[in-house]
């Protein structure tokens, strides 16, 4: 069976993409050997796989699996992966398009204001560099606040990568015009759906809950989410908003909501919640919002998260929102109407049950049959092994087809083991399997 050594943050570290890879290992388990390589001390055990400390000696070993995958994004839990990668080219799951955030955090936030500029050239150029000179100085924000999405600094990881994997065309396109030399493979945002309880959670008042979750940056548009909702208070009496999420420096919701006139007890702020808690507060929404300009290539846990439960989702335009099925979600442009359209289309679905409801269970389908974290196993081991993966991987379906085949013919013992590869040849020619045994 082939080694992939799998490098990323676990929870309880309290990151998504710690969360992304608790959701893909054991499915990526059941088709090749993993040992996952996690920098915090007392990760939560996933089963099938082994959990190894990114010590001198356990990275000195990385040479002798099949395949290296390395989880990128902008917490500081990807520090040591950014450190290796540099170092020792593998394959690199991109989680976001711009890690401008993360190149500053490891560099100027450590004292490396020298290594900061000289990655800011080699990315974007000498009026960049200027242009950092003059904020490193205190006279301007630091470019990663105002002028990311123009110095992503994507290339700091994508350079040395000798592949990459990314969850949308949106981002892989991106990545091509950047003219990255590795190949990009687009691979599904895994994802497990959740309970349905869409029936039971409108109350018969009419009363609606509009849920943002996730961490709140200023790019999540939450004073427009605000402003929306006081426009259409007096006509949607029972609307309030849940915000649950830790968020970035500087924003206040309660202070936000009173700015536009929004009555307080229509807005309940939780911070960082834990999984139990989570999923308590996401039981009682009934429509979630999750906008976002400027996109910096994102796939949104939290969208999928509401859609995995079955609640319809709001959504800007651009980016990966594209791709999300039509009849599972609501599109928002984030223009100079964007305030009103959001408050009409926010009324519109408080007050039609049915258009929920209709909208909850395309999402809940397209999570269930898209989104298996089995179909990203079966993704990852394509592009982390291509050609050389598929022997052991057709092998193993070979063996269920035979089991599924045992199950209705009642063969038993040995003769399930002997019709594999009759069954095996038999999906070959239907093209279920791709090539020869």
């Amino acid at each position: 069976m082939s080694r992939i050594a799998f490098l990323t943050p676990l929870p309880p570290q309290p990151t998504g993409i710690a969360d992304y890879a608790a959701r893909l290992l054991p499915a990526l388990a059941g088709q090749v050997e993993v040992d996952v390589f996690c920098a915090h001390r007392r990760p939560r055990s996933i089963a099938g796989v082994r959990i190894r400390r990114p010590t001198r000696r356990g990275l000195g070993e990385l040479g002798s699996y099949d395949a290296v995958v390395a989880q990128i994004g902008n917490s500081l839990a990807h520090e040591w992966i950014v450190d290796w990668v540099r170092r020792h080219p593998c394959t690199v799951v991109l989680h976001e398009l711009v890690l401008h955030h993360l190149v500053g955090a490891i560099t100027i936030g450590r004292g490396k204001a020298d290594e900061y500029l000289e990655l800011l050239h080699d990315e974007a150029g000498d009026a960049a560099v200027n242009a950092a000179i003059e904020a490193i100085a205190g006279f301007q924000d630091p470019l990663w606040e105002r002028a990311a999405e123009r110095y992503p600094m994507t290339g700091v990881v994508a350079r040395h990568a000798s592949g990459i994997i990314v969850h949308s065309r949106y981002t892989a396109d991106m990545l091509a015009a950047q003219g990255f030399a590795a190949p990009i493979n687009v691979v599904p945002f895994p994802m497990v759906t959740a309970p349905r309880i869409t029936e039971t959670r409108t109350d018969v008042d009419g009363r609606v809950t509009v849920g943002v979750f996730g961490f709140i940056t200023s790019n999540k548009r939450l004073p427009v989410v605000l402003r929306a909702l006081r426009l259409i208070a007096a006509r949607v009496p029972g609307v309030r908003l849940l915000v649950v999420g830790e968020t970035s420096s500087g924003l206040d919701v309660r202070q936000l909501a009173a700015q536009v006139g929004l009555d307080g007890d229509r807005v309940e702020v939780h911070g960082y919640s834990d999984e139990r808690t989570y999923n308590a507060l996401a039981a009682g929404v009934d429509l979630g919002i999750c906008l976002r300009h400027p996109t910096f290539g994102e796939t949104s846990a939290a969208v999928l998260d509401f859609m995995a439960r079955g609640i319809p989702v709001v959504v800007s335009t651009g980016g990966w929102y594209d791709e999300l099925p039509d009849e599972a979600v609501a599109r928002v442009a984030p223009d100079a109407d964007e305030v009103l359209r959001l408050a009409a289309t926010i009324e519109h679905l408080a007050l039609d049950r049915r258009v929920r409801a209709r909208m909850g269970e395309a999402s809940f389908e397209f999570v269930r049959r898209d989104l298996a974290p089995e179909r990203t196993a079966d993704a990852y081991v394509r592009a982390l092994l291509g050609q050389a993966g598929r022997p052991g991987l057709e092998s193993d379906l070979e063996r269920s087809l035979a089991r599924a085949v045992a199950c209705v013919t009642g063969v038993q013992g040995d003769d399930t083991a002997r019709s594999a590869h009759d069954v095996g040849e038999a999906a070959r020619q239907l093209g279920l399997l791709s090539g020869p045994s």
